[in-house]
């Protein structure tokens, strides 16, 4: 009398992402020519990584040897399979998070956005990933475009995204204009500043084609409101905080709201002048 045999249990300890890659490319692409460029493997190595992913789990036959097509049990493992190497590659991405990467990052950046927000944030990337060399460097935002379309740089940090199929552009930081008034004045007290009222005092602002200034000139000429007389002060934010100080006029400078940008602590006399309407608020 014959004695029956059983099929041995799957054991994960059998199973490697390896050959869960090579299963789910030969599922997906049906074929074992295309599976084999896709994978720069040979036919033998793919064989032998579905022997072993088969074996793996009992014995389950994956491929239908005549057809060549997934079978029951593979077709069951092909769903399972993606989620598996998903996830890995979602564990990668975290652990890379996390400070494992490695490799050099280079960055440019246009000098106008080289405001407060920017300086602690490339301090707590080399914080979170101590293996990656960043190489930041400071160019016109037209040499960054040539230099992202040339592949010479990684990232580029620039005041707009340029007309270009080949780049890609999402928003980094979002700035708003701030009038810093001097506390003495009368006009500190009020709850909301028109432009109009704030054009009949002492005006500070950076000069012609910085950041600070285009947003100035938009705001006014967005409110059709001519003949405002501008002071030129340096672009840095201390100096403006100094200015409005010491009463030399009211200072307009930018704010990162979603920074935590410390200007308001600082600066408690601070209120925010939007771009795009009729009030300071």
């Amino acid at each position: 009398m014959k004695r029956k045999t059983s099929a041995s249990k799957p054991s994960a300890a059998g199973i490697s992402f390896e050959q869960l890659a090579t299963f789910s490319t030969l599922a997906r692409l049906g074929k074992q020519a295309a599976a084999r460029a896709a994978l720069g493997k040979s036919q033998s190595q793919i064989s032998r990584d579905l022997a072993a992913l088969e074996r793996g789990l009992g014995g389950a036959l994956l491929f239908d040897r005549d057809s060549r097509r997934p079978t029951a049990a593979g077709a069951v493992l092909a769903e399972y399979a993606e989620e598996a190497l998903a996830g890995l590659e979602r564990t990668r991405a975290r652990l890379a998070d996390a400070g494992h990467a490695s490799g050099i990052l280079k960055l440019a950046v246009a000098p106008e956005l080289f405001y407060w927000p920017l300086l602690p944030a490339l301090a707590a990337a080399r914080r979170r990933l101590p293996d990656v060399q960043i190489e930041a460097a400071l160019l016109p935002s037209i040499e960054i475009a040539r230099r992202l379309r040339d592949g010479d740089v990684d990232l580029g940090l620039l005041r707009q995204t340029p007309s270009s199929a080949r780049l890609h552009g999402r928003p980094f930081l979002k700035a708003r204009l701030y009038a810093a008034v001097p506390a003495r004045w009368s006009v500190s007290q009020r709850r909301q500043l028109s432009l109009q009222v704030v054009k009949e005092h002492r005006l500070l602002a950076p000069p012609p084609q910085t950041v600070v200034r285009e947003l100035v000139d938009a705001a006014f000429r967005k409110q059709r409101l001519r003949n405002v007389s501008l002071s030129e002060i340096d672009v840095s934010r201390t100096t403006a905080l100094t200015a409005a100080e010491a009463e030399l006029g009211i200072a307009l400078l930018l704010c990162f709201d979603e920074t935590a940008d410390p200007l308001i602590n600082d600066a408690p006399q601070t209120v925010r002048l939007t771009a795009d309407g009729p009030q300071l608020s």
